[in-house]
């Protein structure tokens, strides 16, 4: 397929799924969307994760999107056009350095911009974080805007927790990780889990979930094959790859 082919399919999936939803604010603005929310639920189910996983992504998805994957933070150029987008620019740098330390991973797949606009999707990732999962695979080349696809961006989420949960400042509770989500750096650090602990529990009491889960401890999520799972929570490829 050629990759003007695979954009064009991926922009009418995408104002496609974004005519069905509620109207988006952005990232942790706007109204709930109850149902995104279940579907985040349902998708982890579906890949085979514990509650314990499935409330964890829940939570994530609480803050960063509202339950509405079509949502995104950063700025106009390379995002996707079917979302919407609340500007920062702080986001889009953090998209350009997540890129630029994986770059030699994406050369000839698509433009910088494409993965550098900044972040998006359910559970608010930066496109090359999020491709890691399938770094030195046949997936490399997946478009940059799969973070707003519901099955891809949960594979990515799992790689995601998986890469954070191996660090040495992890400390093995669902709030170190929470927290790590957007500052690895400070998973073990007692003074910013306790500051953040209070903004996490009402996400948790927002979200259905008792504010407990804060110190569950989690063992690493199963991801064997994240293209075979992927496949099997419905992405699709034809859409989101050139020349599959």
């Amino acid at each position: 397929m050629k990759r003007s082919t695979a954009i064009a399919l991926a922009l009418g999936l995408g104002l496609a799924l974004f005519a069905g939803t509620a109207a988006a604010s952005g990232p942790s603005g706007g109204a709930v969307d109850a149902a995104g929310l279940s579907k985040v639920r349902a998708y982890a189910a579906n890949a085979g994760l514990s509650k314990d996983w499935q409330d964890f992504f829940v939570l994530v998805a609480y803050r960063e999107s509202k339950g509405k994957n079509l949502v995104g933070l950063g700025h106009d150029s390379g995002a996707p056009p079917y979302i919407h987008l609340n500007h920062g620019e702080g986001e889009a740098v953090a998209a350009g350095r997540a890129y630029d330390r994986n770059a030699d991973q994406y050369a000839g797949c698509w433009p910088r911009s494409v993965y550098t606009w900044g972040s998006g999707g359910w559970f608010g990732i930066l496109p090359a974080n999020g491709l890691e999962v399938f770094d030195d695979t046949a997936w490399v080349c997946l478009h940059p805007w799969t973070v707003t696809d519901p099955a891809i961006s949960l594979v990515m989420a799992i790689g995601m927790a998986r890469r954070l949960m191996g660090w040495d400042s992890f400390d093995g509770t669902v709030l170190s990780l929470r927290v790590g989500w957007g500052d690895p750096s400070s998973m073990g650090d007692a003074d910013v889990l306790a500051a953040k602990r209070p903004a996490y529990a009402a996400d948790a009491k927002a979200a259905g979930l008792s504010v407990t889960f804060l110190d569950r401890q989690l063992t690493k999520p199963p991801l064997a094959d994240p293209a075979a799972l992927a496949l099997s929570l419905g992405a699709n490829l034809e859409t989101w790859m050139p020349g599959a």
